[in-house]
């Protein structure tokens, strides 16, 4: 089941490193507890700006509904004139941990690329959370690329 506290504590673990080399704000949480202090629902956001003007933000909205957790989310990052890179989300719904969600590949937000789709060249976005997102910033900032482009 999902834990607000040890998430943000790995969202936590996952920026410290990148603070040599990026200026970040968040992760800006609000958690609300229901009076059997267990939480209701859970948003985050953050924004890391990169020394080349690339921008990663980040939205995560949880929720608990009928002892389901829901989540909606979106990950972006932009080059430095707010040009699209890469997007992930399930576009504005809330939708279970277990649904796999699109990617917005390139200056198009309308090239949507669905899980299994040879453009993604291998590439999964099955169990897509932040720390995935996080993987594939760090490997595009560093110089590697996308998985798909190589």
């Amino acid at each position: 089941m999902f834990d607000p506290a040890a998430y943000f504590d790995s969202l936590e673990q996952a920026l410290k490193g990148c603070q040599t080399y990026a200026e970040a704000t968040g992760p800006i949480a609000s958690i609300s507890r229901d009076r059997f202090n267990k939480w209701e629902w859970c948003i985050w956001r953050l924004e890391v700006v990169f020394p080349d003007g690339c921008k990663l933000t980040a939205f995560e909205g949880h929720t608990m509904r009928k002892g389901k957790h829901l989540r909606n989310f979106t990950y972006r990052l932009t080059k430095a004139g707010g040009e699209l890179i890469v997007q992930v989300d399930p576009h504005g719904r809330q939708v279970p941990f277990s649904t796999t969600p699109h990617i917005h590949i390139g200056p198009d937000q309308d090239n949507r690329v669905f899980e299994g789709d040879a453009q993604l060249k291998g590439y999964s976005l099955r169990d897509y959370d932040f720390l995935k997102m996080w993987e594939l910033v760090e490997t595009y900032i560093s110089g590697g690329g996308l998985p798909w482009q190589t």
